[in-house]
């Protein structure tokens, strides 16, 4: 199953621990269409964005973010909407994507200003048709570089 986070490799980042799930309060949303109005928003311009797994080693991507963007990328047809919660100054995203046998959950912790950095510390848990579950995960780390875009 393709991972629901592929694009979000090019757009995340955090290493905070988490707030026990009693401390999280959900975030409202002013409108069930518009995701963006929950999820952290980075300034537009110029991002050095660093992702660090055991499956791909670190890989580092200059990208250009535009005003609004959706800092969890595009997200498959078959994947539920996210839950956002808030813990503190975090923000807690979870995703599940499939059905049945093959199911992939894809749970974000995201700190930072989001102006100038951001770290997201991501948790991905696959369940395939012999239902055992496995597990991967990565730390994105983001540095701010410039308003505008080469």
């Amino acid at each position: 199953m393709k991972s629901a986070l592929v694009l979000v490799f090019c757009s995340v980042a955090l290493a905070m621990p988490m707030h026990s799930p009693s401390h999280a309060t959900e975030i409202p949303s002013p409108n069930k269409g518009d995701l963006t109005a929950e999820l952290p928003q980075r300034a537009p311009g110029s991002w050095r964005i660093t992702t660090i797994s055991p499956e791909t080693g670190t890989q580092t991507n200059e990208v250009c973010i535009e005003k609004g963007d959706n800092i969890l990328g595009a997200q498959s047809g078959d994947c539920s909407r996210p839950k956002v919660a808030r813990a503190a100054d975090q923000t807690i995203v979870t995703i599940e994507c499939g059905a049945g046998d093959n199911r992939e959950i894809n749970s974000m912790l995201f700190t930072g200003d989001f102006q100038t950095w951001y770290r997201a510390q991501v948790k991905i848990t696959r369940v395939g048709p012999d239902s055992q579950e496995r597990h991967a995960g990565l730390t994105i780390d983001a540095r701010f570089l410039a308003p505008g875009c080469n």
